[in-house]
């Protein structure tokens, strides 16, 4: 059979009640027709607005806040996240309770807000203090001692190395145990220490003790090649030695 389908004029861009026409005629002549009612209605819904990451969120004064934005979803248009403006008077430099506020406008032009917090809080973090080179570090007497340093990096100021002050105890004429404290402050106020320990030792008068592998005397036949076991060298100061 053939069909048809009539279709009135639906207006969307206009409130009201209409109605698409269908009809059918078979081979015999016979038609029938049915309706379908189309309700042109005003959207009254305002976007919904997902808050992405904490709400509230806490950052430390001195640092860079990132907001982790929104994600905005409409009941006739979608997903309109792209359209949504966005206010913050968020000052990291000053310690308060701030907002970050979204708004979201739908193409009928409803319109919804959501708000995050945003607690910029002190710094109560201290740096970090790094030592240089050995700890603790031993010289004979009467050496010369130059100290390796450190470093300090700090949550909010980053490298503060420049700002370490040290104080030493350290005498080379006379054998002791002495230390070197390195201190450092940030811009928040927050403190801290490291110390190295400079172990200043009498002269090494005691050889390392060598310890032959293998057997001691060890045979071997005339004109074979001999290959040595080796040995191993212990010093009571320095500990595994180079065998010469």
């Amino acid at each position: 059979f053939a069909a048809a389908v009539l279709l009135n004029s639906v207006n969307t861009a206009s409130v009201g009640i209409y109605s698409v026409d269908y009809s059918a005629t078979d081979v015999a002549g016979n038609t029938s027709t049915t309706s379908r009612v189309v309700n042109v209605v005003l959207d009254t819904v305002a976007p919904s607005i997902n808050i992405l990451g904490l709400n509230p969120v806490t950052v430390t004064v001195g640092t860079l806040y990132i907001d982790a934005g929104v994600i905005s979803i409409d009941n006739f248009d979608g997903d309109i996240s792209g359209l949504v403006s966005s206010s913050s008077n968020v000052n990291t430099s000053a310690t308060g309770t701030y907002s970050v506020i979204y708004t979201s406008t739908d193409s009928s032009g409803n319109v919804a807000s959501s708000t995050r917090t945003v607690n910029v809080i002190p710094d109560v973090v201290p740096p970090t203090i790094t030592i240089t080179g050995s700890n603790p570090v031993s010289i004979l007497v009467g050496a010369v001692y130059t100290d390796a340093g450190a470093t300090a990096n700090d949550n909010v100021d980053g490298n503060i190395t420049g700002s370490i002050t040290s104080t030493s105890t350290v005498n080379t004429a006379v054998v002791g145990i002495y230390s070197v404290t390195y201190s450092v402050i940030d811009s928040s106020g927050n403190g801290a220490t490291s110390s190295r320990t400079v172990n200043v030792n009498a002269p090494d008068v005691i050889p390392p003790v060598i310890t032959i592998l293998g057997s001691n005397p060890i045979n071997i036949a005339l004109n074979s090649v001999y290959t040595d076991p080796g040995a191993t060298a212990n010093d009571a100061i320095d500990g595994p030695t180079a065998v010469i």
